[in-house]
């Protein structure tokens, strides 16, 4: 399983765990949009210690968070969903192949996408 350190639009931070990229989606959608996320992998099989800073730039308040110098085998690497997470989150919501949700016509993915209240 891995873990992620998650910053959403409104400074919010979740840490977040996931067997697989559709998996981290999935878990990311029940807080809002995966796509808005800034996202870092956490990497290492050492504990870690993170340390949330929470300040305020202008009227925004805003939480960063590091590890601690003591976790050096332990690192945050950034990531990015890939291009096609989207087709597999479909298919695993909706229950059907990613083959299928990939043949359907781009009008009713957009059906699908209108439905599930997405861009």
């Amino acid at each position: 399983m891995n873990t992620y350190l998650v910053k959403w639009p409104d400074g919010s931070v979740s840490v977040v765990q996931a067997y697989d990229e559709t998996d981290l989606y999935v878990r990311l959608d029940t807080e809002g949009d995966p796509k808005c996320a800034f996202i870092k992998k956490i990497v290492g099989d050492d504990p870690f210690h993170l340390t949330f800073n929470i300040a305020k730039q202008g009227e925004e308040q805003f939480i960063d968070a590091d590890l601690s110098e003591e976790c050096d085998d332990v690192k945050l690497k950034k990531f990015s969903f890939r291009k096609d997470m989207f087709i597999k989150y479909l298919a695993r919501i909706t229950n059907t192949s990613v083959k299928h949700i990939k043949n359907l016509p781009q009008n009713k993915v957009q059906e699908i996408k209108d439905g599930l209240g997405l861009e």
